[in-house]
C-alpha cells in the first residue's frame, strides 16, 4: 500500500513538473515573440568575396524591408532565404532569431572554377555546374582565366545556366578543358594563358614562351596535352623559343609547326 502511495506522489510531482516546463517554455516563446529585431548579424561560411555584409544588408532593405524594429515572430525567415538564394553569388543561406533581438544570416557563396573574359571588365565566372554569374567590381577570384573570342556572352547581370543548349554544351567543354589541367601535375603549373581564337580553336601559351599551342575542342585532351610535350621535348630544343609562332596539335598523330600565327 505505501508502495502504491509513494508511486502516486511521484507521478503527480512528475505531471506538476511537466505542467509548469510546459508553462515556463510557453511563457519564454510568448516573451521571445513580443521581441523586436535590435541587429542583422550577416556571417560567412567561406573565404570567397564576391558578397559582403552590407550587400547582404541592403538586399534585405530594398526587397524585403527594413528588418530593425519588427517583432520576430513577424520575420518571414523562408521569404528571407529564398530573396538571398535569388542572389547568383549566393549558393546557400540560413536565417535565424536568437534571444537578443538578433537575425542571424548565414551565407554560403558560389565557388568559381573558371572566369571568362572578353574585354575591358566584361566577362564572367562558371561554377563547377556551369552555373553562371557576374565578375564582381572589386573582388577577382583565383581560377584559371579563358580569354579571347569567347562565343558565350550572356547579358550583363545574368545569373544561372545559359538557356542554350549550345551554350551549355560549350561551357561544359570548357570545364572538361579546366578540370583536365588543373589536376594535372604537369600541366596545372605550366599553362599560362588560354585563349579562343576567332575560329573557336582553343591555344596555350606554356610558361614563359609566347608560342601557341592549338588544341583545336576540348575532345582527346590527353592526346594533346602529350603532343605538347612531344614538342618541347624533341622539337623545341633544336630551333629554340620563338623560332615557331604555333603549334598545331588538333589533327590526330601530327604536330603541324609553322612561323607565322595562321
Amino acid at each position: 500500500m505505501k508502495r502504491k502511495v509513494r508511486f502516486t506522489i511521484a507521478a503527480a510531482l512528475a505531471v506538476l513538473l511537466c505542467t509548469a516546463a510546459l508553462l515556463m517554455l510557453h511563457a519564454t516563446r510568448k516573451e521571445r515573440a513580443m521581441l523586436a529585431c535590435e541587429h542583422v548579424e550577416v556571417e560567412f561560411r567561406d573565404s570567397l568575396k564576391f558578397v559582403s555584409a552590407k550587400d547582404v544588408t541592403s538586399w534585405l532593405d530594398r526587397n524585403y524591408g527594413i528588418c530593425t524594429g519588427q517583432r520576430l515572430d513577424s520575420l518571414d525567415l523562408h521569404r528571407i532565404e529564398k530573396m538571398l538564394l535569388s542572389r547568383g553569388p549566393i549558393v546557400g543561406c540560413e536565417a535565424w532569431t536568437d534571444d537578443l533581438g538578433v537575425l542571424h544570416i548565414e551565407i554560403w557563396q558560389r565557388r568559381p572554377v573558371l572566369r571568362f573574359s572578353y574585354g575591358e571588365g566584361k566577362g564572367y565566372y562558371v561554377d563547377g555546374e556551369g552555373y553562371v554569374f557576374p565578375l564582381h567590381r572589386s573582388y577577382t577570384a583565383d581560377v584559371r582565366v579563358i580569354e579571347g573570342d569567347i562565343p558565350v556572352r550572356p547579358a550583363a547581370g545574368f545569373s544561372g545556366q545559359p538557356e542554350s543548349e549550345a551554350d551549355r554544351r560549350w561551357i561544359a567543354g570548357m570545364l572538361e578543358y579546366g578540370r583536365a589541367v588543373d589536376a594535372s601535375r604537369t600541366w596545372s603549373g605550366l599553362v599560362r594563358r588560354t585563349v579562343i581564337r576567332g575560329d573557336g580553336d582553343i591555344a596555350l601559351t606554356i610558361g614563359s614562351g609566347e608560342e601557341l599551342y592549338i588544341i583545336g575542342g576540348p575532345d582527346r585532351l590527353e592526346e594533346k596535352l602529350d603532343g605538347i610535350a612531344r614538342y618541347r621535348r624533341d622539337i623545341l630544343p633544336q630551333v629554340g623559343e620563338g623560332h615557331y609562332r604555333t603549334i598545331n596539335l588538333k589533327y590526330k598523330n601530327q604536330i603541324i609547326c609553322r612561323q607565322k600565327d595562321t
